[in-house]
């Protein structure tokens, strides 16, 4: 990953370019203890980075509790800009029944989508010290698409 960044340092530096901003996304929003291992063990090796971006998804990491838990111990661990850099949430029930059981009382309906996104979107902004910056919006819409 070290060499990854210098790459685009040099490429950035040769041509003149501002340097862009480098996001460390993995998916454990949710997961504050392998949150807190893998950036640890990055800082342990040096690795520069701007941004920490997590994956959520509300039937694979854990309630929206877990996410605000995580996100909020990554900023004042860290001190880095985060962001939810992937989400989803189902529009219907046609999704498989394990992501169905595991949404927190949001139903799989395109209102749910929207207050699924309207939490996600308060989570990242109580993020402490004004960290929370950002997050996309993946939400099917129909036959698949998204959106």
């Amino acid at each position: 990953m070290k060499a990854a960044v210098q790459g685009i340092q040099d490429a950035s530096n040769a041509h003149a370019y501002p340097v862009p901003k480098i996001i460390v996304h993995i998916d454990r929003g949710g997961d504050w203890a392998t949150t807190e291992w893998f950036f640890d063990n990055l800082n342990y090796q040096g690795v520069p980075y701007d941004i920490i971006g997590e994956s959520y998804y509300p039937f694979y990491q854990g309630s929206p509790a877990n996410l605000n838990v995580c996100l909020s111990n990554a900023a004042i661990r860290y001190g880095k800009p985060i962001i939810v850099a992937e989400d989803a949430f189902p529009y219907s029930n046609s999704c498989p029944a394990s992501w169905t059981n595991q949404l927190y009382g949001y139903p799989s309906t395109p209102a749910g989508q929207v207050s699924f996104m309207a939490a996600l979107a308060k989570i990242v902004k109580s993020v402490p010290n004004q960290l929370g910056v950002g997050f996309s919006i993946g939400c099917r819409v129909s036959g698949g698409e998204r959106r």
